[in-house]
């Protein structure tokens, strides 16, 4: 699997012993599958929206390439799709900031997630695997966001930020200090019942 597959998220990547499944580094190439519609905004100049626009088609075409190659590789080797919509029956919760939420174990997890280890457009990241089981905060809801790469800003549901949970790089590209939140789909949390509110709580274990 080559950097720039990996870097627009188009796919798994190379599977390792550390990473048998292949969970990818990074969400920003899953941002625009996430969106549920965009929101009004100001215009952006044109000559920026141009080069903006250039830059996105060449992205989606090297992803309509890379979809195309894996899938005859697949196919050559006879390898059977992961199935694209498995049986599961995990609800929305409409979570609220401060409410706290246990995320599923990964098994529970993995059976959501497509091909490319997203579920609804959200990708699963191999750094907050490590996070499964674990209790944490609902730091807010995500309803709005934009895409930099093409400066939209897009709607959002059914995904939730964490508090203290954030991508800190991997060993592929170093260490990386935006510290970016990750995306959580509510599909992959369970609220926590009252009466455990207070127990094993373990906000923000990579602060």
């Amino acid at each position: 699997m080559n950097r720039d597959a990996n870097y627009i998220g188009v796919g798994p990547v190379e599977a390792t012993e550390d990473n048998p499944e292949g969970l990818a580094s990074c969400q920003i190439g899953t941002i625009p599958q996430m969106s549920i519609g965009k929101v009004k905004a100001p215009r952006q100049p044109i000559s920026l929206r141009l080069k903006l626009l250039i830059s996105h088609e060449a992205r989606r075409s090297l992803k309509r390439k890379y979809k195309s190659a894996v899938k005859s590789i697949n196919h050559v080797l006879g390898k059977e799709d992961k199935p694209s919509s498995p049986v599961f029956n995990y609800p929305i919760l409409n979570l609220q900031a401060g409410e706290k939420v246990r995320i599923r174990p990964w098994d529970q997890i993995q059976i959501t997630l497509d091909e490319r280890n997203d579920y609804k457009g959200c990708g699963f990241m191999l750094g907050m695997k490590q996070f499964c089981g674990t209790t944490q905060v609902v730091f807010k809801a995500v309803q709005r966001f934009v895409d930099e790469r093409d400066l939209r800003l897009h709607r959002s549901s059914g995904v939730v930020l964490l508090e203290g949970l954030n991508c800190a790089g991997d060993e592929r590209f170093g260490r990386c200090d935006r510290s970016c939140f990750f995306f959580w789909r509510e599909e992959w949390l369970e609220r926590v019942p009252n009466g455990e509110q207070d127990q094993n709580l373990e906000v923000g274990t990579n602060r």
